[in-house]
């Protein structure tokens, strides 16, 4: 099915929507919009709710490569001395042309332990780089979505300060490619994604309830869309920034977003 930017988004039926959310994903528009745009050459990256930044997984693995590099040293000189000190006591004669032996293969163990590093390091830089470009989808998506609160647009900017790289860099380029107007059906169903963000976190925001955000979430049924679906993540996340930092943009954001949701038929938030 094709979504009509004219039609109201929110009076489409269950299954249609359901349809949609399935073949049309957030995810997925992120990735047609960016191949057009020139940003993703070939293949795609998954685009969740909860993705980790650049700096994250860059520090993640830099933490993880520092811990396996000296555990695993650790591990096989404990294992060398304990199986050298065994054959010492039992065969002295083996004991000797192990040691041999092993000092003959050195050399081989060594390469064989540096081609591994080096793979293990292209599929970390591979990591990093989606990492990249994930980041810059996410800045853009951010920027393209009508009434986002501008101290949360600055926040998720400082969040991810790789993805802001000047006018031609790729999230500037993947937010020309969305305001293009063959853009706009993509455009719509990450709008609507994003304001039933929104909506949640005003209906948590001023409910009078005193849950945390994540209590909030699984409570009512909608942590699972805010893990998985970028849109939904940033409007939920904008609007309780706001509420914390700037109640006065909260407001303005909410204004413009009850008069969308108005125009759009939106009045539930759309479970899965």
């Amino acid at each position: 099915m094709t979504i009509d930017p004219n039609r109201p988004y929110g009076n489409l039926s269950y299954d249609d929507r359901k349809y949609l959310d399935e073949h049309m994903s957030s995810s997925a528009i992120l990735n047609t919009v960016s191949k057009a745009a020139g940003v993703l050459k070939q293949g795609g990256v998954h685009v969740a709710g909860e993705d980790k930044t650049y700096e994250e997984l860059r520090a993640e693995q830099k933490h993880e490569t520092a811990h396996d590099t000296g555990t695993k040293v650790e591990i096989v000189e404990h294992v060398a001395e304990q199986i050298i000190e065994g054959f010492r006591e039992a065969a002295p004669e083996a004991a000797k042309m192990f040691v041999e032996a092993n000092e003959a293969a050195a050399p081989f163990l060594t390469l064989h332990h540096l081609i591994k590093e080096v793979h293990e390091d292209w599929q970390k830089g591979q990591e990093l780089n989606k990492a990249l470009i994930r980041d810059a989808m996410h800045v853009a998506l951010v920027e393209s979505m009508n009434g986002m609160p501008t101290c949360y647009v600055n926040h998720a900017k400082e969040e991810r300060p790789h993805a802001s790289t000047g006018d031609h860099g790729p999230h500037a380029k993947i937010v020309e490619e969305l305001s293009k107007k063959e853009s706009a059906p993509m455009r719509m169903a990450l709008q609507i994604r994003t304001d039933e963000g929104m909506r949640a976190a005003v209906d948590l925001t001023t409910g009078g309830t005193k849950q945390a955000p994540a209590e909030y979430l699984k409570a009512s049924g909608l942590a699972k869309r805010y893990h998985d679906d970028p849109a939904f993540h940033a409007g939920f996340d904008a609007m309780t920034y706001a509420a914390a930092h700037d109640r006065a943009q909260f407001d303005q954001a909410r204004t413009a977003m009850d008069a969308r949701d108005a125009r759009f038929g939106l009045s539930q938030i759309f479970r899965g």
